[in-house]
């Protein structure tokens, strides 16, 4: 008896993207794409795990800004940084924090005069 087969997902049909992760032997970056990205971070945030290629393709994921949860990162460095604020970025408000930010990121963000203001977190999707 034949399986049955799955049909082709149809032109107009809007299938949810799945997340993109990179990491490095302390840390990690998950994008969840959507119509508003979120950005996870954890561990350490640093050049060892942000290249350029990730700060790009976070860019091109979150043109509008992202919601950036940093609650679980212990480091974080100029790199990661520039990490957070490309995914904040946005026209209006842009993203939003979510969450606590931990003192290793308000350190960095604090020395650069960079205000990292949270929001509430909306509700699962």
């Amino acid at each position: 008896m034949p399986r049955p087969r799955t049909p082709a997902p149809r032109p107009d049909q809007h299938l949810p993207a799945a997340p993109t992760t990179w990491s490095s032997s302390a840390g990690s970056v998950i994008l969840r794409p959507g119509d508003r990205p979120r950005l996870e971070a954890a561990g350490e945030v640093d050049a060892a795990l942000v290249d350029p290629a990730v700060i790009a393709a976070v860019a091109a994921a979150s043109p509008l800004g992202a919601d950036v949860d940093l609650s679980r990162v212990t480091f974080l460095d100029a790199r990661g940084l520039r990490l957070v604020l490309t995914a904040l970025d946005g026209p209006g408000d842009g993203g939003r924090v979510l969450g606590v930010v931990p003192p290793a990121v308000r350190t960095v963000a604090d020395a650069v005069e960079v205000p990292l203001t949270t929001a509430a977190a909306p509700a699962e999707r």
